[in-house]
């Protein structure tokens, strides 16, 4: 069980490749593609070396970036137009899944998401009438096949604030908010601000967290159910990102 991510079906580089899942995973800073996923296009992007941005928790010296290469991803609207999306991608050993396509990627089109109760969740692109149909897949079980690396899954967060989880399981009433104990590098005496997320759940379901101050010796957080029905929240699950007003 864990944090999901949305996904959309396309291609990348050519619209004649073969389908794939996209994943969306605003958590991450860049957009990053498999190295050998990238090995396998034809013909091969040039690939650019440098890092533009600082990489704050890539530390393992067992994965690389090896650059990064400019390219296109293809998706059919719901209304069956064939769209080309360029995206900048970081080249990453280790990754198992095929390509993660982050901040930078929903802030370049202005990626809406639209969730209801009762219909599949939707991406918008801007304010176009493009509308992409979507999935959830799981963040941690992709993270999890990389962790035989030390910090591997760190390349999934490319962020320099630490995260929280929860610490317990806890069972949140429908249109209720409940207090949970949290656990992460949150130092001695130190104060935290909690970052507004939302946690996708099994099924399509998903609860809220918003934003907090809480300090490191009494380590509690809101966690909000706007949904009917009450919800499972399991110890592990990673919750928000935070940072210390104090640095």
């Amino acid at each position: 069980r864990g944090v999901s991510v949305l996904a959309m079906q396309g291609c990348i580089d050519s619209p004649t490749s073969s389908p794939t899942m996209l994943r969306l995973d605003s958590g991450a800073d860049l957009s990053l593609l498999s190295e050998d996923f990238y090995r396998t296009l034809s013909p091969l992007p040039p690939l650019r070396k440098g890092i533009k941005v600082k990489l704050w928790q890539l530390t393992s010296t067992e994965t690389r970036i090896l650059g990064y290469v400019q390219t296109n991803i293809f998706v059919k609207d719901m209304a069956g137009r064939l769209l080309s999306l360029e995206v900048e991608a970081y080249v990453v050993t280790g990754m198992t899944v095929p390509i993660l396509l982050g901040e930078d990627f929903h802030e370049n089109y202005a990626i809406t998401v639209k969730r209801t109760l009762d219909a599949p969740t939707t991406i918008t692109l801007g304010d176009t009438d493009h509308v992409v149909s979507s999935t959830h897949t799981s963040r941690v079980r992709e993270a999890m096949s990389i962790t035989k690396h030390p910090d591997a899954t760190r390349i999934l967060q490319l962020r320099k604030d630490p995260i929280i989880r929860a610490a317990a399981t806890v069972t949140i009433p429908a249109f209720s908010s409940k207090s949970v104990p949290v656990v992460g590098d949150l130092g001695v005496d130190k104060s935290w601000l909690t970052e507004r997320s939302m946690i996708h759940l099994e099924g399509g379901s998903y609860l809220i967290v918003p934003p907090s101050l809480f300090e490191s010796s009494n380590p509690y957080v809101p966690v909000s159910n706007p949904t009917h029905l009450p919800r499972i929240l399991h110890a592990g699950e990673v919750l928000a990102n935070v940072d210390s007003p104090d640095d």
